[in-house]
């Protein structure tokens, strides 16, 4: 059974850094597209099923944090982990992007070992999680089910009780049944 590559949205508006990543992530066998600007992102996740988003801080017109704010904020979009990959390496803009939605983020220049290893934690924690959810909605299936069928299994038990008390007092039945015999 083939297994589905991740798709990757590679979101930067400089053409060196989209080709290094175009190189990377073909190498790694990974489904990618390509998004230079925040509005191509809102464009492109309403057409394709991304797994994971290399983000830049800097874009035109809407920037890196506000694509990941906007994308938290919608329930289609909110689980797919974003990686911010960007030249701002200050401690406040890391905790900017974290505060955003982020979960992860990398200097350029990037070393191409760790963004991979980066890439493939992330989307296996994302593949996790959703395994997760998905046991937890057929757990709670199983016990509405189950819940269910004890009901009726009481209501059937009590209606067993109530026609032994019956039979147990019957004039005409003309025999004393004893508990052993119902």
């Amino acid at each position: 059974m083939d297994q589905i590559k991740p798709h990757i949205l590679i979101v930067d508006d400089v053409y060196i850094n989209l080709h290094l990543l175009d190189h990377l992530l073909r190498h790694q066998g990974y489904d990618f597209s390509f998004a230079q600007s925040g509005e191509q992102v809102f464009e492109i996740m309403r057409q394709e099923n991304i797994d994971l988003i290399l983000l830049d801080v800097m874009l035109p017109g809407i920037n890196g944090y506000e694509v990941c704010r906007k994308l938290k904020a919608e329930p289609r979009t909110q689980d797919i982990p974003v990686i911010f990959l960007t030249v701002k390496t200050e401690k406040d803009e890391i905790v900017r992007g974290f505060e955003s939605g982020g979960v992860d983020y990398v200097s350029k220049p990037f070393n191409s070992a760790e963004l991979i290893a980066r890439i493939r934690t992330h989307l296996d924690l994302r593949g996790a999680r959703q395994m997760a959810l998905e046991f937890a909605d057929r757990l709670a299936e199983t016990n509405e089910r189950l819940l269910l069928q004890n009901e009726q299994l009481q209501k059937a038990s009590h209606e067993i009780e109530s026609l032994k008390h019956l039979l147990a007092q019957c004039p005409e039945c003309n025999v004393k049944l004893t508990d052993a015999q119902l």
